[in-house]
């Protein structure tokens, strides 16, 4: 039946893509892919750039760096200011005009913000070297801290992304090339989470059937890819993208840190990852392109690009987060021009979700 379902799918997206007008002769600045026999192939516009910002209901993004939009569709930018070397978390609602600031008086370069399905907030601050659970007046509640146990080995700890699970596990992406680190919620570190594999290149192999022992023995240090970034779904379930790898990037991982992702299409410079409201997966590289993938990981829709200029609408200088609201609206941060693209479903978009949604 799944396979049946994703011949539909992939049926419904090529067949509107012959007789199409493409995105910049319909206004759009950037065109729309889906893949056909391993090839890419245009389709119709599924997202339209709707706006973009530099701050919100008067308040300045400053350099946002990540994004976070919690069940009530209220959304949390966590964004510092460089030259005052202080942090904030923005909260407004998309349903009014509220803003609420918090954090100034404690972050200094917070770059990763998750919300739980009880409302608490969790930071990661990489400048400050610790990573937070607050309410949501943003008092402090708890602290994670670098564990002291030869098990976390001697990194320094700098906390980029952090999650939490159904079990109330926290998981902080500090160095992302031995997986994501696992605490409890009193700050008691587990180990390390989803670390990726190190895959044997036909070079590598030949290298050991024909090196010294001496010369073996370096080739041991290798270092798996790196872990880039990470989210969780309404399941539980951890997702993360992953630096230089392509056909296995974007990453579905069980309570063993298996990957449940079969290969998925992606490109290898993976920023960050998002799971949608029907558990559709979405990714953005550094070169500022967008990928919807159905929750099977089958790619739906490719668009965007980089454009340095800053003033394309739909593109990006150097993206660093994105989150997708309960509507499908996209939002999406760039940190070099510091600013918010909001994106939303064009119709053809909107059919796609329903049709996998059975609606």
């Amino acid at each position: 039946m799944k396979k049946f379902m994703i011949v539909l799918i992939l049926s419904l997206l090529i067949s509107v893509s012959f007789g199409i007008t493409l995105g910049a002769e319909s206004g759009v600045r950037y065109d729309t892919f889906t893949i056909s026999n391993g090839r890419f192939v245009p389709t119709q516009t599924a997202y339209m750039a709707l706006t973009n910002r530099t701050e919100v209901y008067g308040e300045s993004l400053d350099k946002p760096n990540d994004i976070y939009i919690d069940k009530d569709n209220y959304v949390y930018i966590a964004s510092s200011n460089i030259d005052a070397k202080t942090g904030k978390i923005i909260k407004f609602s998309l349903e009014n005009q509220n803003v609420t600031v918090f954090g100034e008086e404690f972050l200094v370069n917070p770059t990763g913000v998750y919300v739980d399905q009880s409302g608490f907030i969790y930071v990661a601050d990489r400048g400050g070297g610790k990573a937070y659970k607050l309410d949501q007046s943003g008092v402090i509640l708890q602290e994670f801290t670098k564990p002291d146990s030869p098990l976390f080995g001697n990194d320094q700890f700098q906390p980029k992304k952090i999650v939490t699970d159904n079990s109330n596990n926290v998981y902080i992406l500090n160095n992302g090339s031995r997986g994501l680190a696992q605490f409890t919620q009193d700050n008691e570190f587990l180990g390390y989470f989803g670390t990726n594999s190190i895959q044997p290149s036909l070079r590598t192999v030949l290298q050991f059937i024909f090196f010294t022992k001496e010369q073996r023995e370096n080739l041991y240090l290798l270092s798996p890819a790196e872990i880039s970034n990470v989210a969780i779904d309404d399941r539980g379930l951890i997702h993360t993208v992953t630096l230089g790898e392509e056909s296995t990037g974007v990453k579905r991982l069980n309570i063993n840190g298996e990957n449940l992702l079969g290969e998925v299409y992606n490109l290898p410079d993976l920023e960050d990852v998002y799971v949608g409201p029907i558990g559709n997966i979405y990714t953005i590289t550094k070169s500022g392109l967008i990928f919807e993938y159905d929750i099977e990981g089958n790619l739906l829709f490719a668009f965007g690009g980089q454009d340095e200029s800053n003033q394309v609408q739909g593109l990006f200088n150097v993206p660093s987060a994105i989150a997708v609201d309960k509507d499908y609206n996209l939002f999406v941060l760039d940190g070099s021009s510091n600013e918010l693209q909001i994106f939303t479903p064009t119709e053809f978009a909107d059919m796609v979700h329903h049709f996998l949604i059975g609606t």
